[in-house]
């Protein structure tokens, strides 16, 4: 079984899953977003019997990979400082550039008030 998660995608299915689910021959596409009607995704929704065997095999692949964990070896390592040592103290910084505040709002699509409104991989 190939199975698919992808995180929130706001309602709108992204057009290059769609692809990815038709190469790769997915048999299952989890969200841990809203899901409108998309009738794409029909054929991708699972009855609660299917989900309760991906809730098993889940649970089994946990706790097949806890149960690993415990068989391995950690080396315990000193600390070669006391905790308290090692710290730089704080100075005062060089002064900053005066212009660059107003260069990077004037470059920013979009603003609120004092705030530059950015989204990851947007700007």
């Amino acid at each position: 079984m190939k199975l698919l998660a992808i995180g929130d995608f706001h309602g709108t299915f992204p057009k290059k899953f769609e692809r990815i689910i038709s190469k790769e021959k997915i048999d299952v596409v989890v969200s841990n977003g809203e899901i409108y009607k998309i009738a794409f995704l029909d054929k991708y929704m699972i009855s609660d019997k299917q989900k309760e065997a991906i809730r098993t095999e889940a649970r089994e692949i946990l706790e097949k990979f806890a149960r690993s964990l415990e068989k391995v070896k950690v080396k315990e390592v000193s600390r070669s400082l006391p905790k308290d040592e090692g710290k730089r103290e704080e100075q005062v910084g060089l002064a900053g550039d005066a212009d660059f505040r107003t260069r990077m709002f004037d470059n920013a699509p979009k603003k609120s008030g004092n705030c530059i409104v950015a989204e990851k991989g947007n700007w």
